[in-house]
């Protein structure tokens, strides 16, 4: 509201006051904010409030400073988020994001300074602080009146931003004096220290589940001198402006904090601060430190903290660490199911990239003796129109596979990457109706550069003369595999968070006749259940192929009844169109169609080299042919429901399931085409399911562990039903249903691996490997006769990871990777972990060729 009156041209004004005796008027900034930002709150248990300031506009952790009304404490309010402090993403713990021990200690200090105490005497963190993906956090540091010794207690409370109960994260204790200063410090490095190899530590501790980014990961050097360890800390260039706004930044202070485990040997635990004592600086906003650790007994040090010319900063008398309680680490707020939209967001092209154009792709292979170009440009040319779309998304899937296939088999090619242009592939805004045959081929290459990484860019055109021209800039965006040009604007897809609609009456009525596909299957029946419970449905037509002869069929109608609906049964191919059509017909008229539910299908998976026309042609049938007979014999008739139950394999590609990638896609662009022709439409692109179904059942843990580390968790059935009945409830006609793994997502955006479409739902920067940190430049670093085992301990290493095991102990060197349980899926995910790791262009069958981790290593 705010935003569309200051846009009108008015002049919008705050002014904030509390009710009672001394109330006072404060003037706050004119709208729109200039980027500060203030927040109001009434102290803990007080109704009414004497006074409010907006607090230091310079401190980034709080704002506004509410005093008692009696005059004896006072109360500092603040607000956290990834997107006001995006520098907290790069501390998290076992997979999320926690507010560092150190940001307690800032709140305390700044707290101090207000209530006018020289030292933090003790704070105890009581439970962890995560921040939440999406959304913020509410700070509340409460400060007592002074005890007979001067003394202040402190507490830290914080909760999701405007909802939930107050949760107490730290408690303490300020003191009004400052103990004495360290001595300063001579010289530097101290004599007779130790230098001690720190290359290897943010490696390490990320192993141990503590992952920190370029903000934190700032210790660069460190010595030891008996049982004293020194270290050089400081902030990154981007964050070192901010420093003087803090009392010590939170970031530095746990830099200093990393220095513990170097005395920890090879196996690090992961270990936080749990309580401080005798807290106090001398100096404020540091961006450099020099720190002197001393050990004070068990998991207890002592900290001395110095600027780059050896004068003391600040102490901290003692610190413990205990070891992580994973159980507590549960983020506040919503959970991490949701429903997704896809929007198209407009990028920033770096320059223009050239390339080659071809018009068939066959000539391009077939020309073994040309210089191949850096970035091929092919646009594949549609087969000829079918009556049915689906046949022709069909032919379209299988001319393009076997081009692709060919590609793929050229080694002159390898390093070539081709870009395939489209055009109505998506529906970049509300309302466009994508090409069917267009919207399945994207469906296919989503699969390919899943398989098959930096190979393919999809470009979606709209064929106007600024788009064509603006080709060679969206090139300039290797980050970006999928994009649409409209009118010469780059635009890149991205994942949204839908808000939950508020859900009135069932859409269904009672009278009508829900029509259920694939109703004898796990969903099928589960969804039946649903509608018949939540819905009111009261009429149902039940189709599958088998009907009564599935299992658990006629125990599921007769559930049904029971629960006062009446399930008829029926054995139908709904890719049969004279068959579906003469079901149709048969429905009673005192009870027609009313809703259709689609969620019929079936897989037939192989890796995109192996796969044939005729396992696209088994998985499309149930599928997309099905789909657009019952659109085709529906849309005359008043519906209230038309439900496509589609997979996230079509939105984010799906190694192994370039046909099934395909044949969703197809049903994607056939709601968002009904939607733009006024019908009913939903298409709800559903991931991991928990409820095992004859699509689920074959999943084993290898295949669940290689979809959390894609970020993607199995949907309870609460769950997945809630999910579908928000969209049911006027979202848009194409949706992701979505189980998130935020550990997997954020592993991924720290190597970089994350798809561009998930890219909004982490805001964890992207972790740049430096030059040294390339698997030549350690090679470089040590004897020649110890290189073939540092390749063969990261190639055990990736092997370990793909198979799920805790460390490369566990994979014998000489072992065939069939027989550790290797498929066709585990080898494609072993070649891109070691081409990201090595930065070498492996070819496709590198294990097959190489069936060992010696013989690969070797390799």
């Amino acid at each position: 509201s705010l935003a569309q009156a200051h846009a009108a041209g008015a002049k919008v004004e705050w002014q904030a006051f509390f009710k009672g005796t001394g109330a006072k008027r404060v003037p706050l900034p004119t709208y729109p904010f200039q980027g500060e930002r203030y927040w109001l709150s009434s102290a803990a248990g007080a109704a009414d409030a004497s006074a409010i300031g907006q607090g230091d506009p310079d401190h980034p952790l709080l704002g506004a400073l509410l005093e008692d009304p009696q005059g004896e404490g006072l109360t500092l309010t603040g607000r956290l988020s990834l997107s006001t402090h995006p520098w907290l993403a790069d501390h998290a713990v076992a997979g999320s994001v926690l507010l560092p021990g150190t940001a307690f200690v800032e709140l305390a200090l700044r707290a101090g300074e207000q209530a006018g105490a020289q030292s933090v005497e003790e704070l105890t963190i009581a439970a962890p602080l995560l921040i939440p993906e999406q959304g913020a956090i509410a700070l509340q540091v409460t400060v007592a009146g002074e005890d007979e010794e001067g003394r202040r207690e402190l507490t830290i409370h914080s909760r999701p931003e405007g909802e939930g109960e107050w949760e107490q994260n730290a408690s303490g204790m300020l003191a009004p004096q400052a103990p004495p200063s360290a001595e300063p410090l001579g010289p530097w490095p101290p004599e007779g220290a130790e230098p001690i190899e720190v290359d290897s530590l943010y490696e390490r501790l990320a192993e141990a589940g503590l992952e920190y980014g370029a903000a934190f990961a700032g210790l660069s050097a460190a010595w030891r001198a008996g049982e004293e360890t020194y270290a050089e800390v400081s902030l990154p260039t981007e964050h070192s402006h901010e420093a003087q706004r803090f009392a010590l930044h939170p970031a530095l202070l746990d830099a200093a904090l990393h220095a513990i485990a170097l005395s920890a040997g090879s196996e690090i635990e992961p270990r936080l601060p749990f309580s401080w004592s005798e807290v106090s600086l001398h100096g404020a906003g540091a961006s450099e430190l020099r720190v002197k650790l001393s050990p004070e007994g068990a998991e207890k040090v002592s900290l001395s903290l110095f600027d780059p010319a050896g004068a003391p900063l600040g102490r901290v008398g003692s610190l413990s660490v205990r070891a992580l309680d994973p159980s507590q680490l549960k983020t506040p707020g919503k959970g991490k199911e949701g429903l997704l939209a896809i929007e198209w967001a407009e990028l920033a092209p770096a320059e223009t990239v050239p390339y080659g154009e071809v018009g068939e792709l066959f000539e391009l292979i077939e020309a073994r003796d040309a210089e191949p170009p850096e970035v091929a440009l092919w646009q594949p040319t549609p087969p000829e129109q079918e009556e049915n779309p689906a046949l022709t998304a069909r032919a379209f899937a299988e001319q393009t596979l076997a081009q692709i296939q060919a590609w793929l088999g050229a080694e002159h090619l390898t390093d070539t990457r081709l870009a395939i242009l489209a055009q109505g592939a998506v529906a970049s805004a509300e309302g466009e109706s994508p090409d069917l045959a267009a919207a399945t081929l994207w469906g296919l290459i989503r699969s390919a550069q899943s398989e098959h990484p930096e190979r393919f860019v999809l470009i979606d055109s709209d064929g106007s003369k600024a788009s064509q021209e603006a080709i060679g800039a969206a090139l300039s965006l290797p980050e970006e595999p999928q994009l649409a040009i409209r009118e010469g604007r780059l635009l890149g897809p991205r994942a949204t968070p839908l808000a939950a609609p508020e859900q009135g009456q069932s859409p269904l009525d009672p009278e009508k006749t829900v029509l259920i596909t694939g109703a004898t299957g796990g969903l099928g029946s589960l969804l039946a259940h649903h509608l018949v419970k939540a819905h009111g449905a009261r009429h149902l037509l039940l189709i599958s192929r088998s009907a009564a002869k599935a299992k658990g069929a006629k125990e599921l109608v007769a559930e049904l009844e029971a629960l006062g609906a009446k399930a008829k049964l029926s054995a139908c191919d709904v890719s049969d169109r004279a068959q579906l059509q003469k079901l149709l017909g048969g429905l009673p008229k005192s009870h027609p169609l009313g809703a259709v539910i689609h969620a019929a299908g079936v897989l037939d998976d192989a890796t995109l080299t192996s796969l044939s026309p005729e396992q696209i042609e088994r998985v499309f049938a149930p599928k997309a042919d099905a789909a657009w007979h019952l659109h085709e014999l529906t849309k005359e008739t008043e519906l209230s429901a038309f439900v496509c139950f589609s997979s996230a394999a079509g939105a984010l590609g799906a190694p192994g399931q370039a046909n099934y990638a395909a044949a969703n896609s197809f049903l994607d662009a056939l709601a968002q085409s009904r939607a733009a022709e006024d019908l009913p439409a939903s298409s709800i692109a559903w991931g991991l399911w928990q409820h095992q179904s004859a699509m689920s059942e074959g999943l084993g843990e290898a295949e669940l562990a290689r979809l959390a580390r894609a970020g993607i968790a199995a949907l309870s059935d609460e769950q997945g039903l809630l999910l579908f009945d928000r969209a049911l409830f006027g979202a848009p006609p194409a949706t992701l249903a979505l189980g998130l793994d935020a550990k997997g997502l954020r592993a991924q955006a720290q190597a970089g691996e994350l798809p561009a479409l998930l890219s909004s739902l982490v805001r964890v920067p992207l972790r740049r490997r430096s030059a040294g940190s390339s698997l030549a430049a350690r090679l470089a670093t040590v004897p020649e006769p110890e290189r073939s085992n540092l390749v063969l301990e990261l190639v055990r290493s990736e092997v370990a990871a793909v198979l799920g095991h805790g460390s490369a102990a566990a994979i014998e060197p000489t072992r065939a990777f069939k027989e550790l349980g290797f498929d066709s899926l585990a080898a494609v995910e072993l070649r891109n972990r070691l081409r990201a790791a090595t930065g070498l262009r492996l070819a496709a069958t590198v294990v097959f060729d190489y069936p060992s981790s010696a013989s690969l290593a070797e390799r």
